[in-house]
């Protein structure tokens, strides 16, 4: 696994609190107004004259009050909100709980905490908001305020899953590193493609992190859905991207398992993935290694190690040190470019994040030609 890291990560955050914001406040104002109409604090006029939301989208939000979905249509049956027969139990007994909880979504400040809550604090943060007398159908109204699905959609505007995705620019998946994550927008503005984003603390589980800046982890659908999947995953656990990497804890290698004339055939290569058993944290590279399958995914990439391997052999044409004599003596940024032409990939860890692979290329190559990496 690699680190997400960006120089201009506060700018990147602002701009995801400015966007969810303007998603989650005027949901959160509709159920406010409505929970007010049931306590007589408001009027049914107050909910048809609200315009924050089209009317689609208030009566959808507002039938999920009613006992029946049937007796909410259009907004000529708004008047039902203020018949407390007509509303779901559990919605008209904590009518004044709803008041207060709705309050604070619509508070710019606590908000705030909640959205661009740091890492160490995200699931204390969720637990502040967390109370007693929430039940299944709390959660309802908090998904469609909180709206994971509504912020993954294209035509979500004027922000969503494709504007955080083109802001962080991370290419490759962090949880792999093998897979591209592009974000391809064209000049008229049609959205092709994005990342997955990993809810970092299970979605099912965690509600109010569902649009937290640090747990929407932008990552390739093989690792959020086909290998992550439902799992839960804590900051003990578990490595978390924007924290944590394998660094030199979890370092690739190989061993030749056939000896095939063609030294580059990708059937003389085991692929390794060796952890620090003397490092503090290796319970939790091990978990990541074996929730993501890194060790049988990777051999996959046997082809990839086969050509290192040929360009750091001595005894090979294609030797990196016999291009590069001289080497030891030329600055760092030298090393770096002739590292990058050569061997296909980024030298820097903070830009592992824009191409795959670029983990395995350094730890092979730094093994092997330590004086190349340096």
């Amino acid at each position: 696994m690699i680190k997400i890291e960006l120089n201009n990560i506060d700018r990147i955050k602002e701009g995801h609190f400015s966007g969810i914001k303007e998603l989650i406040i005027p949901r959160a104002k509709l159920f406010l107004t409505a929970f007010k109409v049931m306590n007589a604090q408001a009027t049914v006029g107050d909910l048809d004259r609200y315009a924050q939301l089209e009317t689609r989208t208030k009566t959808s939000l507002l039938g999920l009050l009613v006992r029946s979905k049937n007796l909410l249509n259009t907004k000529s049956d708004y008047n039902i909100i203020s018949l407390p027969s007509r509303i779901k139990k559990h919605y008209f007994n904590n009518r004044n709980n709803y008041i207060q909880l709705f309050n604070d979504l619509c508070d710019e400040k606590k908000l705030r905490a909640l959205i661009l809550a740091d890492i160490d604090n995200l699931t204390t943060e969720s637990g502040n908001w967390t109370k007693a007398w929430y039940g299944n159908l709390t959660y309802k109204l908090i998904d469609k305020v909180i709206d994971y699905d509504k912020f993954n959609k294209k035509k979500t505007t004027p922000y969503n899953a494709y504007s955080l995705a083109e802001a962080l620019l991370v290419n490759v998946c962090p949880y792999c590193n093998r897979i591209y994550t592009n974000t391809i927008v064209t000049e008229n503005g049609k959205k092709i493609v994005k990342p997955t984003f990993d809810h970092f603390f299970l979605q099912a589980k965690n509600s109010f992190l569902s649009l937290s800046f640090y747990n929407l982890i932008p990552s390739c659908n093989n690792c959020n859905s086909y290998l992550k999947g439902k799992l839960e995953f804590t900051l003990v656990s578990h490595l978390h991207p924007y924290k944590e990497d394998f660094g030199k804890n979890a370092v690739f290698d190989f061993f030749f398992k056939n000896l095939l004339p063609d030294k580059g055939h990708p059937d003389n290569y085991q692929i390794l993935l060796n952890v620090d058993e003397s490092f503090l944290g290796n319970a939790k590279i091990s978990r990541n290694i074996q929730d993501f399958k890194l060790r049988e995914i990777y051999q996959s990439h046997a082809d990839i190690v086969g050509e290192i391997a040929v360009k750091t052999d001595k005894a090979s044409p294609y030797y990196a040190m016999a291009l590069f004599k001289s080497l030891p003596s030329l600055p760092t940024s030298v090393k770096r470019e002739f590292y990058r032409y050569y061997f296909g990939n980024y030298f820097d860890e903070k830009d592992f994040n824009k191409r795959p692979l670029a983990k395995l290329t350094k730890d092979i190559v730094g093994k092997y030609l330590p004086d190349l990496t340096l």
